[in-house]
C-alpha cells in the first residue's frame, strides 16, 4: 500500500471514539485523500462537517454575515477573537477545498471566495483593535470632525481577488490625514500617526501570530513605501508624495494590483484614484516592458540557481508569466483605456479582447491555461496548507494531485500541464521577446559621434553600401542637422545610450534603395520624441519598427509628420495592427477611452487620442492601398461625427448642470442639432479638412428659458453651448486641435447669429438666401442632436432644394463660378486640380446646378449630399445620359484621388497641366454643354 492509498485508513483510525457516520461519505473520503489539511480540520473540529454539508452557493456567499454569526458564540476578548478567526478560516477553507475537489466549484469562483474570506477576517481583526484603541485614546477625526479608521490596501493576488489557498497577504496601511485623536472619555489624545501605527501592529498580531489553532494569515508588509524600513502606516498625502518622488517601475507594477479590502474603503479607493497617474501613463509606456522583462530575467536566474524548473508559479510558462503578460498590456494601454485600470486578471483579459488589443482565441487559450495552472497551484497547497509551488517529484504525490484536480490519470495531468505552460510561455514571448530582426550595423557606424558626425566616414560607409553620391549628400545633411538640433546636454544618460544604439540602426536600414528618401522623416521623429525617453527606448529596441517608419517616410510625408506630432500611434506601426474599425468598433473604442474622464482636460486628452489613433489607422490603410478614396472619406467623416457627438454631449451636460434644461413656452424641452456642410456634409472629408457647421435649435416658440435655478433664455443657452462646443474642438494643445470649425455658411455669414432657430433658418432659406447658399445646401446633412430637428431640417432642405427655379439660375451659377476663377491666380503650365477650368469645382457646380434646376420635378435627386450619389441620381432619372454621368464620375474620382495623394506627400493641388489634358477637356466639354449652350 502506497503512502497515497494509506492516507484514508490512517485518518479513519485517528478517531479515538466511534467513527462518525459522515466519515464514510464518499465525497468526504475523496477530499481527505486529496488534502491532509482538511483531514486534520475534520479530526480536530468535527463541526466543520456541518459547514461542508451545507448547501452553500460559494460564488456569492456572504462571509461577512457568516462571521458575525460565528463571532456571536465567542467571548468578546482578544484571546477569544484569535480562536474565532482561526477556526472560522479553517472551517470555511475546508468547505471550499471540499467543493473544489468534488467538482462543485469552478477555480475562478474558488479564487474569489478565498479572497473574500481573507477580506472578512482582515476587517474583523482591524475593527476589533480599532475599538480597543478608541476606548483608550479616543477617535481619530478628519478636518470635518468625522471619525475614520485605517484603509487597508490589499496587494498582489489578494488585491486582484485571486488569492492562493495558502498565501501571504500583502498589505499597505494608510490613513486619511495627520492630526490628533479626540482623547475620548479618558482624555488621552495621541497623534494619528501613533494611533494608526499601533492599530497596524495589533491587526498584524491578530492575523499573523501562531497559536494552537495555527495562524490566520502570514502578513507581508514589504510592499509599503520605503519597504521594511518604512512606517507601518502612512497618511494619504505622505503616500502620494512618496510615489511622486521615489516610486520605481516595480512599484508601479505592484500598485496596479492594489485594492481597498478593509477599514476605510472609500478613502482607500480615493487614494488609489489619486495614484493612477503614477501607475498609468497617458502615452504608450513601452519602457515598462523593459522593467518587467528585467524582473522576469532576474526570476529566471533565481530559478536556474536554485533548481526551480518545476516551479509552477515562477518557472517557464508559469503563473507569473501569464500575470506579466496581462499586466504589461495594462501598463502600456491603461493610460488610454480606463477600463484596463482594474486588479482582476480575468476581467482585464476580457477587456483586452473587447478593446481589440488581443484576439479572442489567444485570450481564451490564456484564460484556460491560467485557470488550470491556478487549479494545480492550489491543489499542491491543499495537502498541508504550505506555500508550495513545486510540482511533485514522486508517484504518490502525483496521484494525490490527480485526485485534487479531477484529472484522468498522472500522464494526462502532465500532458495538460505541459500544454498550459506552453500557451502561457508563447504569449509571454510574443510580448517580451527581443526583436530578432536586428539591423546589420558594423563597427564603423557604431563608433561615430552623432553630435558632430564625420562626413567622410559616413558618406564612405553609405557609398560602400550602394548609396549614390547625390543621395548620400542629402542623407548626411539630415544627420548633421539632427546632430545640431538635438538637445544633447539636457538628455538623460539612458536616452543618450539608446541614441548611440538607435542612430546606427537607422542609417544602416535607410541605406536600402527604397528607404533612402525616408531617412530625413525618421530623423525628424527622433528629434520630436527625444525629450520622451520611452519612445527612444522603443525605437532602439525595435529595428522592425524602424523599417516600417522608413517605408512610411519614403512614401507619405504627411503620414510621417502625423506620426511625429502624435507618437502615440507608434504602437499601431509596431504591432502591425492598424486595421480600420467598423462603425460599432469605432464607437466602442471612443466610449472605452472616455470612461471615467472626470475633468475636461482628461476628457479632451482621451478624445484627441481617439481621433489621432483612428485617423492614423485610416491613413495607414490608405497608404498601403487597402482602402478606396471613397472609403477613406467615409471613415474620416464617421470619425468626425463621433467626435462632434461626444463634444456636443459633454457641452450639453455641462450647460444643463449649470442652467437646467432649455424649454419652450409649452414646457417641452427645446431641441438642438448640428448640421454638416461642405466636405463633412458631402461625406468627402480629408485628413486636414475643416468642419463646416451649422447649429440649429427649436425653442417651441420665442421666449423660452432654461428650467434651472440660474435660468437663462434659450438663445443664451444655445449660444453658450455652441461656444463651449467650439472651445472643445478648437482648444490648442501640444498635439494640436481636434478640428478647425468654420461657421461662415450660417444665415447672414460672419455677421449672423452663431446659432439659429429652425424657424429662422427656414425663413432665411425661403426669403433671403442667395443661389450659392442653396448650392451649399445640396451638400448638407444632419450630424447629431435631437431627431425632431433632424426631421425638421430635412423638410427645410427638401422644400428649399425642390423649389422651382426661374430662368436666371444658370446665369447665377456661372457668374459665381467665374468670380471664383477670377479670384484664383493661374500660373502658366499649371493645372490646379480644384480651381482650374475642368477641375473639381467645375464638376461640383455642374451637379449642383442640375440638382437645383430639376429637383422640383425629380425630388429623389435631392436626397443625397455627396457628388457621386447625386450623379447617380441624375443618371437614374434621365436628367443626364449615362455617358455624361460616367465622364463626370470618373473625372471626379481621378481628380480627387490625385489631390489626395498630393496632400499625403505634402504637395499642393497644382500639377503639370500636360498630364491632365484629356480629363480637363472631357470636363470642360460637359461644362460647355450644360452651362453654356
Amino acid at each position: 500500500m502506497t503512502q497515497f492509498d494509506d492516507r484514508l485508513a490512517i485518518w479513519q483510525a485517528a478517531f479515538v471514539d466511534e467513527q462518525p457516520v459522515w466519515a464514510q461519505d464518499e465525497a468526504i473520503k475523496r477530499t481527505v485523500r486529496a488534502s491532509d489539511y482538511v483531514a486534520r480540520q475534520l479530526q480536530r473540529y468535527p463541526a466543520v462537517y456541518e459547514l461542508i454539508a451545507g448547501a452553500h452557493h460559494w460564488a456569492d456567499y456572504d462571509f461577512s454575515a457568516a462571521w458575525q454569526s460565528w463571532w456571536a458564540d465567542y467571548d468578546d476578548d482578544e484571546a477569544a477573537l484569535m480562536r474565532a478567526l482561526r477556526q472560522f478560516k479553517h472551517a470555511h477553507q475546508s468547505a471550499l477545498v471540499h467543493a473544489v475537489v468534488n467538482q462543485q466549484l469552478p477555480q475562478s469562483d474558488f479564487l474569489n471566495a478565498i479572497s473574500a474570506l481573507a477580506a472578512t477576517l482582515t476587517e474583523a481583526a482591524l475593527d476589533f483593535q480599532h475599538q480597543c484603541l478608541v476606548a483608550r485614546y479616543g477617535e481619530p477625526r478628519d478636518s470635518e470632525g468625522d471619525p475614520f479608521t485605517l484603509s487597508v490596501l490589499a496587494m498582489g493576488k489578494f488585491g486582484g481577488g485571486e488569492l492562493n489557498f495558502s498565501s501571504d497577504i500583502d498589505l499597505i496601511f494608510a490613513f486619511r490625514t495627520a492630526g490628533e485623536t479626540d482623547g475620548g472619555e479618558r482624555g488621552k489624545p495621541i497623534e494619528h500617526e501613533q494611533f494608526f501605527r499601533k492599530l497596524a501592529q495589533k491587526t498584524i498580531y491578530l492575523l499573523d501570530s501562531v497559536t494552537e489553532d495555527g495562524m490566520v494569515y502570514r502578513v507581508d508588509m514589504r510592499l509599503r513605501p520605503f519597504g521594511q524600513s518604512g512606517p507601518l502606516a502612512l497618511s494619504y498625502d505622505a503616500i502620494e508624495q512618496y510615489y511622486l518622488l521615489h516610486g520605481r517601475d516595480w512599484e508601479r507594477y505592484a500598485m496596479m494590483k492594489a485594492r481597498p479590502v478593509a477599514g476605510d474603503i472609500a478613502g482607500g479607493a480615493q487614494l488609489l484614484n489619486n495614484l493612477r497617474p503614477f501607475m498609468y501613463r497617458r502615452y504608450l509606456d513601452y519602457a515598462a516592458l523593459r522593467a518587467i522583462s528585467d524582473m522576469k530575467a532576474e526570476i529566471n536566474r533565481h530559478i536556474r540557481d536554485e533548481g526551480l524548473e518545476r516551479h509552477i508559479k515562477l518557472g517557464k510558462g508559469g503563473i507569473r508569466e501569464a500575470e506579466f503578460s496581462v499586466q504589461a498590456m495594462q501598463l502600456v494601454y491603461g493610460g488610454q483605456y480606463p477600463r484596463l485600470q482594474q486588479t482582476h486578471f480575468l476581467a482585464v483579459l476580457e477587456d483586452l479582447v473587447s478593446l481589440d488589443l488581443w484576439g479572442s482565441e489567444e485570450a481564451s487559450a490564456l484564460r484556460k491555461a491560467y485557470l488550470f495552472l491556478r487549479e494545480v497551484e492550489n491543489a499542491l497547497q491543499f495537502d498541508h496548507e504550505q506555500q508550495t509551488h513545486q510540482l511533485p517529484d514522486n508517484e504518490s504525490a502525483w496521484r494525490r494531485l490527480v485526485l485534487a484536480v479531477g484529472a484522468e490519470d498522472v500522464a494526462h495531468l502532465q500532458v495538460r500541464l505541459e500544454e498550459a505552460r506552453m500557451v502561457v510561455h508563447q504569449q509571454f514571448k510574443g510580448i517580451f521577446a527581443e526583436d530578432e530582426h536586428e539591423a546589420n550595423v558594423d563597427d564603423v557606424l557604431q563608433g561615430i559621434d552623432w553630435r558632430e558626425p564625420d562626413e567622410e566616414r559616413v558618406r564612405t560607409w553609405l557609398a560602400d553600401h550602394g548609396v549614390r553620391a547625390e543621395q548620400s549628400v542629402k542623407m548626411f545633411v539630415a544627420l548633421e542637422d539632427l546632430g545640431e538640433r538635438l538637445p544633447w546636454q539636457r538628455l538623460p544618460k539612458r536616452t543618450l545610450s539608446d541614441l548611440d544604439r538607435l542612430l546606427p540602426q537607422i542609417v544602416a536600414l535607410a541605406s536600402a534603395p527604397s528607404r533612402q528618401k525616408g531617412l530625413s522623416g525618421v530623423l525628424d521623429l527622433v528629434l520630436a520624441v527625444s525629450g520622451r525617453g520611452v519612445y527612444i527606448d522603443l525605437l532602439s529596441d525595435q529595428s522592425r519598427l524602424i523599417e516600417h517608419l522608413l517605408d512610411i517616410a519614403a512614401n507619405s510625408a504627411w503620414l510621417m509628420r502625423f506620426i511625429c506630432e502624435h507618437p502615440l500611434v507608434l504602437d499601431d506601426v509596431l504591432s502591425e495592427r492598424p486595421a480600420v474599425s467598423d462603425p460599432k468598433q469605432l464607437a466602442d473604442d471612443l466610449a472605452a477611452r472616455l470612461e471615467n474622464s472626470d475633468d475636461d482636460e482628461q476628457w479632451l486628452h482621451a478624445l484627441r487620442d481617439f481621433k489621432h489613433a483612428q485617423l492614423f489607422k485610416v491613413a495607414w490603410a490608405d497608404v498601403h492601398g487597402r482602402l478606396s478614396l471613397m472609403e477613406v472619406s467615409d471613415y474620416l467623416s464617421l470619425i468626425a461625427t463621433l467626435v462632434l457627438e461626444s463634444a456636443y454631449q459633454r457641452a450639453h451636460q455641462t450647460m444643463v448642470a449649470r442652467y437646467g434644461e432649455p424649454r419652450g413656452l409649452n414646457g417641452e424641452q427645446a431641441a438642438f442639432a448640428i448640421i454638416g456642410y461642405g466636405k463633412l456634409g458631402g461625406l468627402e472629408l480629408g485628413y486636414g479638412s475643416d468642419l463646416d457647421l451649422l447649429f440649429l435649435y427649436d425653442q417651441h416658440g420665442s421666449g423660452g428659458v432654461s428650467d434651472g435655478e440660474k435660468s437663462i433664455s434659450n438663445e443664451q443657452f444655445f449660444s453658450r453651448l455652441v461656444q463651449r462646443l467650439n472651445n472643445y474642438l478648437s482648444a490648442p494643445s501640444a498635439s494640436g486641435v481636434l478640428y478647425e470649425v468654420d461657421t461662415r455658411l450660417r444665415p447672414g455669414g460672419k455677421s449672423g447669429l452663431l446659432v439659429s432657430s429652425i424657424q429662422a433658418f427656414a425663413q432665411y432659406q425661403n426669403e433671403q438666401a442667395w443661389t450659392w447658399e442653396h448650392q451649399a445646401l445640396t451638400r448638407t446633412r444632419f450630424i447629431c442632436g435631437d431627431q425632431v430637428l433632424n426631421e425638421a431640417f430635412a423638410k427645410v432642405r427638401h422644400d428649399t432644394l425642390t423649389r422651382q427655379r426661374d430662368e436666371g439660375l444658370r446665369e447665377e451659377v456661372v457668374k459665381m463660378r467665374q468670380k471664383m476663377r477670377d479670384n484664383h491666380s493661374q500660373e502658366a503650365g499649371i493645372f490646379h486640380l480644384k480651381q482650374s477650368p475642368g477641375g473639381l469645382i467645375d464638376i461640383e457646380f455642374i451637379v449642383q446646378y442640375l440638382l437645383l434646376k430639376h429637383a422640383h420635378q425629380e425630388p429623389v435627386i435631392a436626397r443625397m449630399s455627396d457628388n457621386i450619389r447625386q450623379l447617380a441620381a441624375l443618371e437614374a432619372t434621365g436628367i443626364i445620359p449615362s455617358t455624361t454621368a460616367m465622364t463626370l464620375r470618373d473625372a471626379y474620382r481621378t481628380l480627387r484621388g490625385e489631390a489626395h495623394r498630393q496632400y499625403l506627400n505634402d504637395s499642393n493641388s497644382a500639377v503639370d497641366e500636360n498630364d491632365w489634358v484629356a480629363i480637363r477637356q472631357r470636363v470642360s466639354d460637359v461644362w460647355q454643354a450644360v452651362m453654356c449652350d
